[in-house]
């Protein structure tokens, strides 16, 4: 089986707010990653993600089926990079986002989100993601 995984406009923020499903962990307050000086950056940049989430075992799709779609997800960090929950935008049932937030809920630590200060701070990131299964 052969897997694609494209990184989707990582900074179109606005339009995928008004379907969250989830909402941000009670302890803190989360700063949107597109304010920020800097964004959290998965250690290795893009590329690096990309290879990690295809890394990931596959669910299983029949030999004549594909899959082609997009999925976008909040991811909220902690000050130190660490993932404390994932949510799925426009949460469809479909059994390859489950799969998906389990991988991302799993990922190693980001580099933090840093403020205009540079002070590294718990922070929401949009990730959208396009699947492409043959």
């Amino acid at each position: 089986m052969r897997v694609l995984v494209f990184l989707v406009g990582a900074f179109v923020f606005t339009p995928f707010a008004l379907f969250a499903q989830c909402s941000a962990p009670d302890s803190l307050e989360f700063a949107d990653a597109y304010a920020l000086r800097e964004a959290p950056e998965f250690p290795g940049g893009e590329a690096a993600l990309l290879a990690y989430i295809a890394r990931q075992p596959q669910p299983q799709l029949d030999a004549d089926e594909t899959l082609v779609t997009s999925f976008a997800f909040y991811l909220y960090f902690d000050a130190e990079g660490r993932v404390l929950k994932v949510c799925p935008l426009r949460h469809s049932g479909h059994t390859y986002i489950l799969f998906l937030t389990r991988i991302l809920e799993q990922m190693p630590p980001w580099a933090p989100g840093r403020d205009t200060s540079g002070q590294a701070v718990p922070c929401r990131f949009l990730l959208p993601l396009r699947i492409e299964l043959r």
